[in-house]
């Protein structure tokens, strides 16, 4: 957690994730959010990491904002049970310039994409994503069992639109 901290301490940075390590260069993929291939990232290291083993409908993650306080809630919930398994594996977080990235309207406003290759600045190797995410600052995690409290308890003060 140091290494990170002192990247988002002197800002500038963007960041993405994968399941992959020692990757140089991230090319562009093609991806269903985009028309053509691109290369996504953030400048939010723990939305990124959130997201090194994807979703794939096991798990959610997004932004709740409190309708009332305007307070956004970083939440990662696990849609079926035992889903989190998917995310006590390792990872890699990687530092990418800020250069050659843009914002378009369909993505959550966490997110900028590249049309071109991204050389990677550096690479920090995350051993066991959840207990990484359990102990960062920042970001809550929902166990299913808890999923339907939660949810309610959403429903009365949150707004459960993604992205905002």
């Amino acid at each position: 957690m140091k290494i990170i901290q002192e990247f988002l301490d002197r800002g500038n940075h963007l960041y993405h994730a994968s399941k992959t390590s020692g990757i140089k260069v991230l090319e562009p993929q093609s991806h269903k959010l985009a028309e053509k291939p691109v290369v996504f990232a953030t400048p939010n290291a723990l939305f990124a990491i959130s997201m090194i083993h994807g979703t794939n409908g096991d798990i959610a993650v997004g932004y709740f904002s409190d309708s009332d306080t305007g307070y956004r809630d970083f939440v990662i919930d696990e849609l079926k049970p035992n889903k989190f398994q998917l995310i006590k594996n390792p990872g890699s977080l990687y530092i990418l310039p800020t250069k050659g990235f843009i914002k378009t309207p369909h993505l959550m406003r966490e997110e900028v994409i590249s049309y071109k290759s991204v050389k990677i600045i550096k690479e920090i190797k995350i051993r066991n994503v959840y207990e990484y995410l359990m102990k960062a600052k920042g970001v809550r995690l929902v166990k299913y069992a808890d999923i339907s409290d939660d949810w309610d308890r959403r429903g009365k003060n949150m707004n459960p639109k993604m992205g905002i």
